[in-house]
């Protein structure tokens, strides 16, 4: 992918609503184009920082086409596929980020991928492991029992309340991690055993009954464990109304890598800028931030309009020379909650309040 074309040179920026090129414009959007709203705004550097825990990012490829490992921390001695273990141990507090994408087969418009976590002591003692919260949603879902999230066309803003605000898989799991709910699909805590690896979850992605044939599924948990682990997540075709037998994933576990997506350009490479999605683990789950007036316990409302990025690229840093690009400690081949915190002053001579704000966002 070539070079993001860099728009902004500072942070006042200007915003331009237009048609979009090669796109025959309705009276309306004639009117429009007469009309053009030029707004300037300034794009300022998010404050604070990330915390330091682990995430497993589970991410490449996106669209999964074969069987085999998607990520694996186990360590890689004794593997007949050692490049596709990473060799990290996994403790205390970490999070694990999934999504994938199932096209079906093409002899088939019947047919079921299977996706499974695995996970292992890293000793010999036995390890107990804990969902502090977490959800999962498919795109499309014709099972009342798999929690479904379509792609919906929503209005630019509303509010959060009876009725659920979400369009896509990502958008339904994010809001509900925010909001500190655990899924009944996912059991409460696992006591895993030394010496084998112990299946946690096994979810489908069906595309049964589907048009187009195409399905997605998003996973995301936030986990505490009482000893070191190896986890692993794998893929396997198997029936459409019941999971692949039990002993699938430890053949699984003992193949290789499921194909990859292209690689990313490496970091401070010259020339266009290729970017990619994730296999692998990275350090930093939530980013933690005041937004203030330069030197000020408080923000005023008089600034406006003025915006902070929280999904900014290397190239693409909208005049911040800030990239939300998180670093990864190790990989194979982004929805990262944000939790910003502000205190509003509308007028110098008006009171303070405070106001706590989430957002999801997915890094890399």
């Amino acid at each position: 992918m070539a070079a993001p074309r860099q728009r902004l040179s500072g942070p006042l920026a200007a915003l331009l609503l237009l048609a979009p090129a090669g796109v025959a414009p309705t009276a309306s959007a004639q009117v429009q184009a007469q009309t053009a709203v030029l707004r300037p705004q300034v794009v300022a550097p998010l404050a604070g920082g990330l915390d330091g825990v682990l995430v497993l990012n589970d991410n490449n490829p996106e669209l999964i086409t074969a069987p085999g490992i998607l990520l694996s921390t186990f360590a890689p001695t004794g593997r007949a596929v050692p490049a596709a273990h990473l060799d990290v141990a996994i403790e205390g507090r970490f999070d694990l980020f999934s999504h994938h994408v199932y096209a079906g087969k093409p002899e088939t418009q019947d047919s079921t991928l299977w996706l499974a976590v695995v996970a292992e002591p890293r000793g010999s003692k036995a390890v107990t492991l804990r969902l502090l919260n977490g959800s999962t949603a498919l795109s499309q879902s014709l099972d009342p029992s798999q929690p479904g999230a379509p792609f919906l066309p929503l209005p630019t803003l509303m509010p959060q309340g009876l009725s659920p605000v979400y369009a896509g898989p990502g958008s339904r799991v994010a809001t509900e991690l925010l909001s500190r709910y655990r899924t009944p699909l996912i059991p409460a805590q696992w006591t895993l055993a030394p010496g084998a690896p112990s299946t946690l979850l096994v979810l489908p992605i069906p595309v049964r009954g589907l048009d187009p044939l195409l399905n997605g599924r998003n996973l995301q948990l936030r986990l505490q464990s009482d000893g070191p682990l190896s986890v692993a997540t794998l893929a396997a075709f198997g029936p459409n109304d019941r999971p692949p037998p039990a002993d699938t994933w430890a053949t699984v576990l003992a193949g290789g890598l499921s194909p990859r997506e292209h690689l990313a350009s490496p970091r401070g490479a010259p020339g266009p800028i290729t970017y990619s999605r994730v296999s692998g683990v990275q350090r930093g789950s939530v980013w933690t931030g005041r937004l203030t007036d330069p030197g000020q316990p408080y923000l005023s409302a008089g600034r406006a309009p003025i915006s902070w990025p929280i999904a900014s690229l290397l190239r693409g840093t909208l005049g911040t020379a800030q990239g939300r690009a998180q670093g990864v400690l190790s990989r194979n081949g982004l929805g990262r909650p944000w939790q910003l915190r502000r205190r509003i002053r509308p007028d110098p001579s008006a009171a303070q309040h405070r106001a706590e704000a989430h957002h999801p966002a997915v890094g890399l």
